[in-house]
């Protein structure tokens, strides 16, 4: 069973948290969120690391969604085995229609 949300502590502080959310059959994406004092340290490759441990040994895959412009958070992507494999495109109401 994969818990609902994950804890990384520093020292007794939450330092990070990911959320596995948006299951479908052969998928889980990862929502991931580091505290701006930890950044840099490991913290999110850490917990990135145990999360998609726990979703490939309940047999699905993981997956997530990044701006390839935060490049911070792409390179740690990228370093801990995710790839690339679609742009998004992205849509927003202006106005709605009467």
């Amino acid at each position: 069973m994969i818990p609902r949300m994950l804890g990384y502590y520093v020292a007794g502080r939450l330092a990070a948290i990911a959320r596995p959310s948006r299951e479908t059959n052969r998928y889980i994406n990862i929502s991931i969120y580091t505290d701006s004092g930890y950044r840099g340290r490991g913290c999110m490759q850490t917990l990135i690391l145990h999360v998609c441990k726990l979703i490939r040994n309940a047999g699905k895959t993981p997956s997530l969604y990044v701006d390839v412009a935060n490049s911070i958070r792409f390179r740690v992507y990228k370093k801990v085995g995710f790839k690339a494999h679609i742009d998004a495109i992205q849509y927003k109401i202006e106005q709605m229609g009467e």
